[in-house]
């Protein structure tokens, strides 16, 4: 699977009772119970497509039409996004059920391919030096900040290659205990 599914995939698990919940805050709100797949499919779409639109723009309109307006479009983003979110969730359930940072990461990592998350970690990596050389030879904010939000997701990337490794073994171990039985 590929990097906007991982991205995705975060934001969805299964509940104790195995039933699909929904989290359109992620980490930092409620979460919402999915009548059944083929809802929990076409919300997971939804929010897919979203994301499929909404990071590019992220990257690219700061250089287009300057920070200063690409933040308050990001300002009408965010309102937009809670009335769409409140959309979307307005006939669901409300889940007593709270996402851990772990699990979202864990869900996530799930549907990250190692070649996505190789190739973010090297990015992030490399930008992380650029950062540091620019650092040395023209100390600067924006240097600063370079290294710091690089080195920051180089960590948290070089996590989710070692959950994706665990999730790897672990599933190893699976496939081999039922070859025992």
């Amino acid at each position: 699977m590929g990097y906007f599914d991982g991205l995705t995939d975060g934001l969805f698990k299964r509940g104790s009772d195995s039933r699909a919940l929904f989290y359109p805050w992620g980490v930092l709100g409620s979460g919402y119970v999915i009548p059944n797949d083929e809802e929990r499919q076409k919300l997971r779409d939804k929010i897919k497509r979203l994301y499929i639109i909404i990071l590019p723009m992220a990257v690219i309109l700061p250089r287009v039409i300057g920070l200063a307006l690409a933040l308050v479009l990001f300002s009408i983003f965010c309102v937009w996004y809670r009335f769409f979110a409140r959309s979307v969730t307005r006939h669901l359930e409300k889940s007593t059920e709270v996402l851990t940072i772990k699990e979202s990461m864990s869900n996530s990592v799930r549907s990250h391919g190692w070649p996505v998350l190789i190739v973010l970690e090297v990015g992030c990596l490399v930008f992380a030096v650029f950062g540091i050389f620019r650092l040395v030879w023209s100390p600067s904010w924006a240097a600063g900040g370079i290294v710091a939000i690089f080195g920051i997701l180089a960590v948290g990337l070089c996590i989710m290659l070692f959950v994706k490794a665990r999730q790897r073994r672990d599933a190893a171990a699976v496939v081999d205990a039922s070859r025992i039985e």
